[in-house]
C-alpha cells in the first residue's frame, strides 16, 4: 500500500458539528444509565449461559462488514458461536461455518434513505432491540465502531458484555463514557482491519480477508489478465464521488494507452455513471457480492473511490488505484502491496473531513483537487506499459 503523496506523521483530527457531539454525549450517558438498570437481568442472563455466545454487530457498508471477516475465523476456531449482525446482501462475504451465524440486521439510522433517519427513533430503538434481543441476551458482544446508539439499543438487549472503542472511530473528539462499555484505544495510524484486532482471541494471528469461498472451485484468477480496466465510480457518499468531468477526461486517455475500461458498479447505480460519449465504457452492474468477484476478477486493474467494491478488489490483490480526498486515512486505505492511495490533504490544513453536513462541500472540493494526470502516473507506476 502506497500513498501518494505520504501521509503526514502526525494524522489531523475530524472535528464534527456540536450538535452532533452533543447528541453523542447524551446518547453516552444514557447507555450508561440503561446499562447499570439492566445488570440483574443481564447477570441472570449470564448464569444460564455459562460459555457465553459471541455476537458482532456491523449494520453499515460492504467494507465494514468485509473488514470484520478475520476477527470472526479466529473466534470460530476457538469453538466460540459467533453471530454476525449486518445487512443482508453481506451474508456471501462469510463462509459457511458450524457454529457461525448470521443476522440480516438494519436499523434505521444505518439505513442509507435519508428520509427514515430519526423520524421515530423510540420506534427505531423499539426494533432494533428486538432483533437482536434473542442473540445478544446474555451474550459477550463486539460493537467495532464506538457507535453510542448501538451501544444503549445493546444494553436494552440484554449483553452480557459489550466491547467497543474509547471513541467513535472516524470523530476524534466524540469519546465513548468510561461505563459504557469495554472500551479498547483507539489509533490513528491504523487501518480498520488491524483496528479490530483489539478483540481477537489471545495468540491468534491477525490475517488478511479472504474471498476464496466465492470463487467457483478448482477455479483462481487469470494468469495474464486482458487490458480491461474496472472503473469504479459510485459511492453512498455524495462528497466522496470523483468529479464527472474528471472521468470523463480519464477513460479516452485510458484508451488510448491500450486499456479497455468498463465501469463497474450495483444495483440501480447505472443512471449516475459518468457520460464519456462517444466512448463510453460498458456498464458491468453485479447484482450480488458473488459478481462483483468475478468482474474485479476479469480487470488487470481496478481505479475506484473508496467504497465497498474497493476493499473486494483489494482483498483479491488486484493493482488498485483509489481516489480518496477526504476520508480519515489510513483508516480505509486499501492493505495489498499493489495499491496506491490518491489524496490532496496536504493541500489543505482542514483535512480529512467529516462526511455530514456542510463537510459535503469540503469533500467535493479535495476529490477535484485529484487529476487525471495523477491518475495515469499511479497507474504507470503500478504497471508499466
Amino acid at each position: 500500500m502506497h500513498f501518494s503523496p505520504p501521509l503526514p506523521e502526525k494524522p489531523r483530527t475530524i472535528y464534527p458539528s456540536w450538535p452532533r457531539r452533543v447528541a453523542f454525549r447524551l446518547l453516552g450517558w444514557t447507555a450508561v444509565l440503561v446499562r447499570g438498570c439492566m445488570w440483574i437481568p443481564r447477570s441472570i442472563a449470564s448464569i444460564r449461559e455459562p460459555r457465553r455466545p459471541l455476537l458482532i454487530v456491523e449494520p453499515y457498508g460492504m467494507g465494514d462488514a468485509l473488514l470484520l471477516q478475520p476477527l470472526i475465523r479466529a473466534w470460530l476456531d476457538t469453538g466460540r458461536t459467533v453471530t454476525l449482525a449486518a445487512r443482508p446482501a453481506w451474508k456471501p462475504l462469510f463462509p459457511a461455518h458450524p457454529h457461525f451465524r448470521f443476522l440480516p440486521f438494519e436499523p434505521a439510522w444505518a439505513r442509507t434513505d435519508a428520509a427514515r433517519k430519526y423520524r421515530h427513533p423510540l420506534r427505531d430503538v423499539r426494533e432494533a432491540v428486538s432483533v437482536l434481543y434473542s442473540v445478544a441476551r446474555g451474550a459477550d458482544v463486539i460493537e467495532p465502531r464506538g457507535d453510542v446508539r448501538a451501544l444503549l439499543v445493546l444494553h436494552l438487549a440484554g449483553a452480557a458484555r459489550v466491547f467497543t472503542l474509547e471513541r467513535y472511530f472516524s470523530a476524534n473528539d466524540c469519546r465513548v463514557p468510561f461505563l459504557a462499555g469495554i472500551r479498547a484505544p483507539v489509533r490513528r495510524d491504523v487501518t480498520r482491519r488491524v483496528l479490530s484486532a483489539a478483540w481477537l482471541p489471545p495468540g491468534a494471528p491477525d490475517e488478511r480477508v479472504s474471498l476464496a469461498h466465492l470463487r467457483p472451485a478448482g477455479t483462481k484468477a487469470p494468469r495474464k489478465p486482458s487490458r480491461r480496466i474496472g472503473l469504479i465510480p459510485s459511492t453512498t457518499w455524495r462528497g466522496k464521488r470523483w468529479p464527472d468531468e474528471h472521468w470523463r477526461a480519464l477513460v479516452p486517455r485510458l484508451r488510448e494507452r491500450g486499456w479497455n475500461p468498463v465501469w463497474l458498479c450495483g444495483p440501480g447505480e447505472t443512471a449516475a455513471l459518468p457520460n464519456a460519449a462517444p466512448q463510453n465504457p460498458a456498464a458491468r452492474v453485479s447484482q450480488t457480492v458473488s459478481q462483483w468477484v468475478a468482474e474485479l476478477d476479469a480487470c488487470a486493474a481496478v481505479i475506484a473511490v473508496n467504497t465497498g467494491p474497493m476493499h473486494l478488489a483489494d482483498a483479491l490483490d488486484k493493482p488498485l488505484i483509489v481516489l480518496d480526498g477526504p476520508s480519515r486515512l489510513p483508516l480505509w486505505a486499501p492493505e495489498n502491496p499493489n495499491a496506491i492511495v490518491l489524496h490532496r490533504q496536504n493541500l489543505v490544513p482542514w483535512a480529512p473531513v467529516a462526511p455530514h453536513g456542510n463537510g459535503i462541500r469540503s469533500q467535493k472540493k479535495l476529490m477535484a483537487l485529484i487529476t487525471p494526470d495523477d491518475v495515469l502516473q499511479a497507474l504507470d507506476s503500478l504497471l508499466p506499459c
